[in-house]
Order: C-alpha cells, then structure tokens, then sequence
C-alpha cells in the first residue's frame, strides 16, 4: 500500500482521478500511509483550479496528526499548494504550527503560510520572524552551539 501511494504521489498530477482515494486513506491507522498520502496530496492536486472541501478537511487532519511526519508532510502539500489551500482553517492551523516541536513543520510552516498569499497570514508570519530574529538561543551552525573554538583571523 505504501509502495501504491508513494507512486501516485510521483506520477503527480496526471494521477488526479486518484485524489477521493488519496483522502479516504487520509485516515489509515498506519502512520506511515499517512505521510505518504500527505504529501502525494499536494503533488497530485497541485494543478487543480479549486480544492474540494473534503481535500481540506483531509489536509487539516494530516496537519494535526500525532506522527510529526505526517504533519510535515502535509504542511509539504499546503505550501505545494499554495493559494489553492487557503482557507481560514489552513492558516489558523499554520499558525499552531509554526510552534511545533520539528523543525521540518515549523521551516515548512513558514514557508506555507508565504506560498499561501493571503494577508492575514502575511502579517502573522512577518511578525512571527521579526521576532525569532532576536532569540537569544545558540543556533545549529553557530560556534558557540557547536563547540568549535574560534580561531584568531575569523573576527
């Protein structure tokens, strides 16, 4: 099964008579269908000219599964998505995200929140980085969180 919609998520649009089953196994109980089917979403509706509702409700439940995979897989899609996914729910619930624990769903987050190019969620995620720019905390990357002892010319 896993396998099956990996591939329809790789033949990407031109696989789009797939998508009520896509959403249907939206609520598999095995985590690992789900972030396979969270990300085929986006790529096999990304040509659409309109979400259905049950597209969204299967998104916004992806976004809010328990398996942060998943959740990252499925905001993959919103930002794959774009426009096409903006909704109130999709950005209320991007907005949570942008917390989570996995720093793959708060970077995805911030980059659907953009892509989505709505004003609302324009203002939530320029306010949101103007303040991350000023956190004190040591970044993967900076010496001083990876312990790598300055030389003297890096000044």
């Amino acid at each position: 099964m896993i396998r099956t919609v990996d591939l329809v998520g790789d033949i990407g649009t031109l696989a789009v008579r797939t998508l009520p089953q896509l959403i249907k196994l939206a609520k598999h109980e095995d985590p690992r269908i789900r972030r396979y089917v969270a990300e085929a979403i986006g790529t096999v509706a990304e040509r659409e000219t309109h979400l259905d509702i049950t597209c969204v409700k299967a998104l916004l439940e992806l976004i809010t599964d328990e398996d942060a995979l998943t959740t990252r897989n499925a905001v993959f899609s919103v930002a794959r998505l774009g426009p096409l996914a903006r909704t109130a729910a999709i950005v209320n619930v991007l907005k949570k995200t942008i917390y989570h624990w996995h720093h793959h769903v708060r970077g995805w987050s911030v980059e659907a929140l953009l892509r989505i190019d709505d004003p609302e969620a324009n203002a939530f995620i320029l306010g949101y980085l103007n303040m991350a720019r000023w956190d004190p905390s040591p970044k993967s990357g900076d010496r001083t969180a990876t312990n790598i002892p300055m030389r003297k010319n890096d000044d």
